[in-house]
């Protein structure tokens, strides 16, 4: 399962925010709905990655960039170079300015580092104003949890997104604990998880 480890109690002051570390986030948490959601897994090779996602998401694959959707929720996963091991510190200097350079009404909720199978990274919780939807036409607050984990030369960016408040962290938490840097396909079996669902 992945670990949230508090990092600091301090404030932080990164642009006109001021961070706590390691704080909750500040939207509230829906209740997961009966309805069971089936995952299926998938390894991207151009990547050199693998991960258990909703069976009936939307893909869009290109090279190691890979995107699972449906009309509420989604993941988005690349890899880059990169050699340092994620921290907070550097989260804060270096990919919150990036991220608030390109991501509309980018609005930081949180920065966390985490511990979980690739290993230890940060997870990076924001707010964006997302573009209007494929399946509903519909622009919405999103949250998005980014974490992001490095090894052997490569950094793994693992984006969860979906409307503000309402992303069930089971699903999250699913997905994030099947992630793994190898092939997965006969190390996990398909899963059953209750999901949000309208």
């Amino acid at each position: 399962m992945i670990a949230f480890i508090a990092v600091s109690v301090a404030l932080l002051e990164a642009g006109s925010h001021h961070i706590r570390l390691g704080a909750s986030p500040s939207v509230d948490r829906v209740e997961p709905s009966p309805n069971v959601e089936v995952f299926t897994l998938f390894f991207n090779h151009d990547g050199g990655y693998g991960f258990a996602h909703p069976k009936n998401w939307i893909p869009e694959i290109s090279g190691n960039r890979s995107t699972f959707f449906d009309s509420h929720e989604g993941v988005t996963v690349h890899i880059k170079a990169a050699d340092v091991p994620p921290t907070p510190m550097n989260a804060l200097a270096v990919d919150v300015p990036l991220l608030k350079s390109v991501v509309p009404s980018f609005r930081l909720v949180s920065v966390d580092r985490v511990r979980g199978p690739p290993g230890e990274g940060v997870c990076i919780h924001y707010q964006r104003f997302s573009m209007a939807s494929v399946l509903n036409r519909q622009s919405v607050w999103d949250d998005v949890q980014r974490f992001e984990f490095v090894h052997d030369g490569r950094q793994l960016v693992f984006e969860v997104f979906g409307p503000a408040g309402r992303i069930d962290p089971k699903l999250s938490d699913t997905m994030v604990d099947s992630l793994r840097w190898n092939e997965v396909k006969t190390a996990l079996p398909d899963v059953e998880t209750p999901g949000t669902r309208e």
